[in-house]
């Protein structure tokens, strides 16, 4: 696991970390014109839809774009207060004993009316993560008379990250799912990454079948955040 974490860091990290917060607005004196790294951050709805639809992910297929003309398969919790969402959803090969799950990358991007909104959203999506901190049992649950979430058991990472100005928080964790048969798939590879900058949340989730796949994919949320500069 340390192994794998160090890499994604690595990765994540390799085009340069910034501590730099942005400025709130330029600095006084005679009126001039702003430069960029004064200026507020924005990211246009259409430039967020096309970065995010942007991520092509060999051998896995787009099954979801947001948004849609049926809005609820996109929403998620607490974005009902966001100004807009938009993100993919894309699925890859059958996970090994996975008793029909398969790979998954879920891309979203949501624009806020304030930045202390968007750090709250971004902070709720991190305190969920710590569940996943160290060695972990979360229980099978019941969604319907013949649905349910499969228990999830495993052990994961949860590290402080910086990009660009974008700051939040890394998951890394190996685990396996437990059906209601009490049958076990094989152990796979995911992660998650929770990012805020400015008025604006990335978040950038996957499940990979293994190692290798999983180590390809932590490089999409490097190749997303190049894309929303």
């Amino acid at each position: 696991m340390s192994r794998l974490l160090a890499l994604f860091v690595v990765v994540v990290l390799t085009a340069g970390c910034s501590a730099q917060a942005d400025p709130a607005a330029p600095s006084g004196g005679p009126a001039t014109e702003p430069s960029p790294r004064a200026a507020p951050y924005r990211i246009d709805r259409l430039h967020a839809l096309s970065a995010v639809r942007s991520l092509r992910v060999p051998g896995f297929k787009r099954v979801l774009v947001c948004p849609t003309r049926r809005p609820a398969p996109c929403r998620r919790e607490g974005t009902e207060r966001s100004r807009w969402l938009v993100g993919t959803q894309l699925h890859g090969a059958s996970l090994p004993g996975g008793n029909g799950l398969g790979e998954l990358v879920t891309t979203i991007v949501t624009a806020w009316p304030s930045a202390a909104r968007a750090s709250s959203y971004a902070d709720r999506l991190t305190k969920q993560l710590r569940r996943y901190d160290g060695d972990y049992d979360i229980l099978l649950r019941k969604t319907g008379s013949r649905r349910y979430i499969p228990a999830d058991r495993g052990k994961g990472e949860l590290h402080d990250v910086a990009y660009s100005e974008w700051r939040g928080t890394v998951l890394r964790r190996l685990f396996h799912y437990v059906f209601d048969d009490l049958s076990s798939s094989s152990t796979v590879a995911g992660g998650r990454v929770v990012l805020s900058r400015g008025r604006y949340v990335l978040d950038l989730e996957w499940v990979a079948r293994n190692q290798r796949t999983d180590r390809r994919l932590s490089q999409l949320p490097r190749r997303l955040l190049q894309a929303l500069r």
